[in-house]
Formats: structure tokens, C-alpha cells, sequence
């Protein structure tokens, strides 16, 4: 009679027992299913959304884009394609200026204050107000032009000497209004690129081709004074912000492609081990550089550059990398497979760099960090 009782007492123990622990599981389960993200198709929606590394800034084509240091924070402002003027704020709103801008050739000093527009190819240029783009001077007969640091403008412009109209090069101060253009040389160079990366000194250049050596001239404003800088085929020269160094591209005609670093007497300190153009690259300090490294290196050496690539007849993938300047070490900071990118124009604002992508001409942001 006992052994029945205690049989019966641990069934009804037994009942209990799972009843509980049925529901504390249940219990669980409904405080897991309320922490665990909704599955969607399979998939399960994160609690926080993901950071994107790379972001496309911009809605429209873009022509050119600038940052403009405005008080104790930065804008980058871009030129779409129709000529608009449109502002990206910093959640990414895009604010269109009720002012155009047209121009086949754009180029913005480096403060982004005050901007060129040559408006066609019979030379008609216009400078603007980089903050209100209010039209501030017109130029004639203006072939090229490059930005000074000081708010001076150099120019390419078709000038009269004694009766005839021969390329001149002149230099207009832009802050002083009722200043005249200051003659530097006449010199027949139309078609040569223009640049200014030191206070006293310019530079020309023809444009690059692997077809023929070029030469790069520099000018010394304060004699006036013309001499040849470098030489070489397919030369391509991009100059740091401070114009103390500089990335030289050349080539040979059997499609050897060199890059290397050059001080400001056009000697140089590195040879870097990989190849790519100069203006797919950045020097963002003394130490250190970001570019646009095309992939697939060997296939490199069957184009024909710069040629083919500035004429858009080829097209890269880039991945983009950081180099040590001291070292010539190179570390990756993006080699997703999508989007594809072929980046120019590159810009380092605070923790990312700011480039326009050729696949689709818009403005991209990638995240250093």
C-alpha cells in the first residue's frame, strides 16, 4: 500500500514538474523571441544598421567638386553635369544653388573660394564667387589656367606684343579688384597644361602622350625665367598640396610604365612598386599617400598609357590602398569586388577620401577608419 502511494506522489511530482518547467521554457522563448531582429526572406535584420564603408555622395554626374573650408567645418560642393551647383550637407541632403555654372573646363583654387569656368573653346572665360557664384571678372582669348595659394590666378591668354597677338603668360590678383594682369613671358604654348604648386614657381607641360617625350618647363616668376624641369615619354606630373614633392609618371615604348616620387628639383626619392596615373592619388601628408591601384597589374602592360586610359578607351578596377612614404609599404583600405570602381580625383577630408568613381561619374566617400 506504501509502495503504491509513493508511486502515485512521484507521478503527480513528475506532472508538476514538466508543467513547470513547460512554463519557464514557454517564458524564455518569448523573451528570446523579443530580443532576436525579424527575420525577413531568411534573413535576420540587425538591431543597428550596418556602417557602409563607402558611400555615393552625390545624386547627379558630377564635373567637378571641391571642399570649402567655411568657419570650424568643411562643405564639398560639386558641379553636375547640366551646370548645377549643389551643396552636400553632412546627413547627405543634397541643396541645389538657384546659380548655374556652365563651362567645358572648371577649375577651383584650393580653398574653394573662387572658381574659373572657360565657357568655350573659343577661350571667353568667366571667374565666380566660390560662396555666392556671383560673376566677378570675364577674360578673353584664355587658353589655360592654374590656381595660385594667395588668390592669384595664372593664365594662359592670347596677349598683343608690339602689334601682334602671340600666347601670353599672365598672372591676374583676384582679391584686388583694380589690379592689372601682371606679364610674365611670352611664350608660344598653347595647348600646354599650366601649374602652380609653389609661390615662385610655375610649370608647363605639354599634354601626355606614349607616343613622344614631353617636356615639363618651369618659370621663376621673380626673374622670369625659363628652364626645362623634366622630360619623358607619356610624363605625367601630380604635385603635393604644399608642391615639396611630387608623382611622376612616364612610360617606354615597349609599355614599361614607371611611377616614382620627385622633390621640388624633380630628383627622385622613391620608386614605387605598383602602377597607376597621378591624379589617382593623393598625398595627404609628408609621410603618407592614398590611391586608386588598378587590380589586375600585369594587364597594364598592354595598354598603351596614358593614352588609352585619358581618352576612356579602357577602363580599371581599382582597389584603394594607403603607402608609407618612408618605407614604401602599402596597406589596403578597400578591394570589394562591388561597385566597381575606377577612382580619380581623389581628396582626404578628415577620416575619408572623397573621389569621383569613371564608371558612373558620380561623387563617392570612403571611410578610412
Amino acid at each position: 500500500m506504501n509502495k503504491k502511494w509513493l508511486i502515485t506522489i512521484g507521478i503527480i511530482l513528475g506532472v508538476v514538474a514538466l508543467g513547470v518547467g513547460a512554463y519557464f521554457a514557454w517564458q524564455n522563448r518569448k523573451q528570446i523571441i523579443e530580443v532576436i531582429p525579424e527575420i525577413i526572406g531568411g534573413g535576420i535584420t540587425p538591431i543597428e544598421p550596418k556602417v557602409e564603408k563607402l558611400l555615393m555622395m552625390s545624386s547627379r554626374q558630377v564635373k567637378t567638386y571641391w571642399v570649402q573650408e567655411v568657419a570650424t567645418s568643411s562643405k564639398i560642393i560639386y558641379i553636375a553635369e547640366n551646370g548645377s551647383v549643389v551643396e552636400i550637407e553632412s546627413n547627405g541632403t543634397e541643396i541645389t544653388s538657384e546659380s548655374g555654372l556652365q563651362g567645358v573646363d572648371i577649375e577651383v583654387s584650393s580653398s574653394g573660394r573662387w572658381i574659373f569656368s572657360k565657357l568655350g573653346q573659343d577661350g571667353d572665360g568667366v571667374i565666380y564667387d566660390g560662396i555666392s557664384i556671383d560673376r566677378i571678372r570675364d577674360f578673353i582669348g584664355v587658353d589655360n589656367v592654374a590656381w595660385g595659394g594667395d588668390g592669384k590666378i595664372a593664365m594662359i591668354i592670347a596677349g598683343n606684343d608690339s602689334g601682334t597677338i602671340v600666347p601670353q603668360i599672365m598672372v591676374q590678383d583676384i582679391k584686388n579688384e583694380q589690379a592689372a594682369p601682371q606679364k610674365i613671358i611670352s611664350l608660344n604654348v598653347k595647348g600646354f597644361d599650366l601649374q602652380w604648386p609653389q609661390k615662385e614657381s610655375l610649370y608647363l607641360t605639354q599634354p601626355p602622350s606614349a607616343e613622344y617625350v614631353s617636356d615639363l618647363w618651369k618659370i621663376d616668376l621673380g626673374t622670369k625665367k625659363l628652364s626645362k624641369f623634366l622630360s619623358g615619354r607619356g610624363l605625367m606630373v601630380q604635385w603635393s598640396p604644399l608642391g615639396d614633392r611630387a608623382l611622376k609618371f612616364t612610360t617606354t615604348e615597349g609599355r614599361g610604365h614607371k611611377l616614382a616620387v620627385i622633390d621640388d628639383k624633380g630628383v627622385e626619392s622613391m620608386s614605387l612598386r605598383f602602377i597607376t596615373l597621378p591624379d589617382k592619388c593623393v598625398m595627404a601628408t609628408s609621410t603618407q599617400m592614398y590611391c586608386a591601384i588598378p587590380r589586375d597589374q600585369e594587364a597594364l602592360t598592354h595598354m598603351v598609357l596614358p593614352d588609352e586610359y585619358l581618352k576612356r578607351s579602357v577602363y580599371f578596377q581599382d582597389g584603394i590602398y594607403q603607402i608609407d612614404l618612408t618605407t614604401n609599404g602599402i596597406r589596403a583600405i578597400f578591394e570589394d569586388e562591388e561597385p566597381k570602381i575606377d577612382a580619380t580625383d581623389l581628396t582626404v577630408l578628415d577620416d575619408k577620401i572623397l573621389f569621383i568613381n569613371r564608371y558612373d561619374r558620380k561623387l563617392y566617400s570612403l571611410q578610412l577608419q
